[in-house]
């Protein structure tokens, strides 16, 4: 099922999905995480896909991956993918996806819509690498589409 990796997923009337790709066995990332949820309360949890996942190989045989990746980037790779594909099928305008080591300020959004939704080059090509927030990439359909 298209849902079964992720938690806390907000209403599908909302505007924007943002989404933590999380290492949820490794202790410090599910903890930064919470904290992180703390502060932005729609946060969503996606945990990652990686090769300890039974159907690892089985996913990357799905995709035609370079053989020098490491399956750690594979793993990331396939988690994108994975929320790619729930976003298309949602009714959320923008995505957000943010990695588990990052750390979320309590007006993220605002930010975003002045900072980057009405800049020339997200309209047109519809991603953009978040700056500062160095480990989040915000999205639109239009851009999610092209990738999947």
């Amino acid at each position: 099922m298209i849902t079964d990796n992720f938690m806390n997923l907000p209403s599908d009337e909302s505007e924007f999905l943002v989404c933590t790709i999380c290492l949820t066995k490794i202790k410090e990332r599910y903890e930064n995480y919470i904290n992180q949820k703390k502060v932005f309360h729609d946060l969503a949890l996606f945990d990652a896909i990686t090769p300890y996942n039974k159907d690892f190989k089985d996913k990357c045989k799905s995709i035609n991956f370079s053989p020098q990746l490491s399956n750690g980037t594979i793993g990331l790779w396939l988690s994108d993918i994975s929320i790619f594909n729930y976003f298309i099928k949602s009714k959320h305008k923008y995505l957000i996806i943010i990695e588990d080591d990052a750390c979320i300020p309590n007006n993220m959004i605002d930010i975003k819509s002045k900072n980057h939704l009405h800049h020339k080059d997200f309209i047109k090509y519809g991603g953009t690498r978040l700056g500062q927030y160095s480990s989040g990439n915000l999205y639109n359909k239009y851009c999610v589409n092209n990738i999947v």
